[in-house]
């Protein structure tokens, strides 16, 4: 059997310093291919980095996650640019969605519509 693990955070702070044996120990638990997800424009270059030193089993998405739906409008704009530039690079658009854990606030809920509607 053959698993693909669609949800990662590689370039967290408690995996990157280990990531060759936590790549080698998923791939002794049979997880062939592992989907790397960017969370922010800050983890953009950590994602594709990744995803250069291990091509036949990382696999990367770039999107900013809900919890930054209040970031101005610069910030969006240098993001969706980074990811046409990579475009070819990644195998899809995430992490993006709605979050109301942090925030259920009228102009929060209405700002992460806004932000999911523009990344898909």
């Amino acid at each position: 059997m053959n698993i693909i693990d669609c949800h990662l955070h590689l370039y967290d702070e408690k995996l990157v310093n280990d990531l060759d044996a936590v790549i080698k120990e998923a791939c002794s638990n049979n997880v062939r291919y592992l989907v790397n997800n960017s969370d922010s424009f800050s983890s953009f270059d950590k994602v594709l980095n990744i995803k250069k030193n291990y091509p036949s089993t990382c696999f990367s998405t770039l999107g900013i996650h809900p919890e930054y739906a209040l970031e101005d409008d610069s910030y969006f704009n240098r993001s969706f640019k980074y990811i046409e530039d990579n475009i070819d690079k990644i195998v899809a658009i995430g992490e993006i969605g709605l979050d109301y854990h942090y925030s259920k606030e009228d102009n929060v809920v209405r700002r992460q519509k806004e932000v999911f509607i523009s990344q898909l």
